[in-house]
């Protein structure tokens, strides 16, 4: 019986399982993408423009359906980030001001600074499934002449 129970004992302990890491989140369910808050957007925003990181750009710029990089061709995506990230290079920025939009969102202005010029964009922050934020738009129109856009 001792002998018995000895080899139920180490046919348990010897068992291997095989244990499954749980899947990741879908692209539909956030996926890892947008940020915590409407300013952690905005920052998460301009750190991707600075680090020229075209995925963490299509992550946390969307609109409430989520991540452009989810939404977008990703030729399309790529190339408006480029764009963007021309446009938005900066040495420095602070948020000016932060108010409330229509549909639950959040009106940021932010000042750019690069070198001595500094320029004035509205960054409109939206919710998002999961309770995450996206930058739905960047306003552009003010850094025209740094985006090589100017009147001609």
């Amino acid at each position: 019986m001792k002998k018995l129970a000895l080899v139920l004992l180490l046919t348990a302990a010897c068992r291997t399982t095989t244990v499954r890491p749980a899947p990741p989140p879908s692209a539909a369910s956030g996926g890892g993408t947008g940020a915590d808050a409407p300013r952690a957007a905005a920052d998460a925003f301009l750190r991707a423009v600075q680090n020229e990181d075209l995925q963490a750009l299509g992550s946390v710029w969307g609109t409430a359906d989520g991540a452009a990089r989810d939404l977008m061709p990703r030729i399309d995506m790529e190339r408006r980030a480029i764009v963007m990230m021309r446009c938005f290079r900066h040495d420095s920025y602070r948020v000016q001001s932060d108010s409330p939009t229509a549909g639950g969102g959040r009106l940021l202005s932010v000042e750019l600074a690069r070198g001595n010029e500094r320029r004035v964009s509205n960054f409109t922050v939206v919710p998002g499934k999961e309770r995450r934020w996206y930058v739905q738009n960047a306003q552009v129109e003010t850094l025209q002449e740094w985006c090589g856009m100017g009147s001609r």
